[in-house]
């Protein structure tokens, strides 16, 4: 994906010298796919971003929070509370691959699981 100022410099390329699709690629450093992808479209097209999936553990957001004001736990003792201690979550996650979701502040410490897939939720 180019960004938008890349394709009105590959447009001008290709419109007021009149360089090939190759010699575009040459000059910009992008591949000739991906220029003649850019040639073909009469305007550009930002990609839409994907739909967040919530994650298993979104209903324990609240749960896992507060246990951490009162303890810094690890990532597999808050998988462990989960699953022995509460009997409320029963989802399948493997405890070496349970990361700690550090962007919304180390305090709070969400959690995200890796599914067995080992596809990780988006953030």
């Amino acid at each position: 994906m180019i960004n938008f100022e890349t394709y009105h410099e590959v447009r001008r390329l290709s419109r007021e010298l009149n360089l090939s699709a190759s010699q575009i690629a040459a000059k910009s450093g992008l591949n000739i796919k991906t220029v003649r992808k850019w040639l073909d479209k009469a305007r550009y097209e930002a990609r839409s971003k994907a739909a967040r999936r919530p994650s298993k553990l979104d209903p324990y957001k609240d749960l896992i929070v507060c246990w951490l004001e009162k303890h810094p736990y690890s990532a597999v003792q808050i998988l462990q509370r989960l699953t022995n201690r509460t009997r409320l979550y029963r989802g399948q996650i493997d405890p070496p691959r349970v990361h700690r979701h550090g962007q919304t502040g180390a305090r709070e410490g969400l959690f995200k699981a890796r599914l067995r897939s080992g596809r990780l939720p988006p953030d």
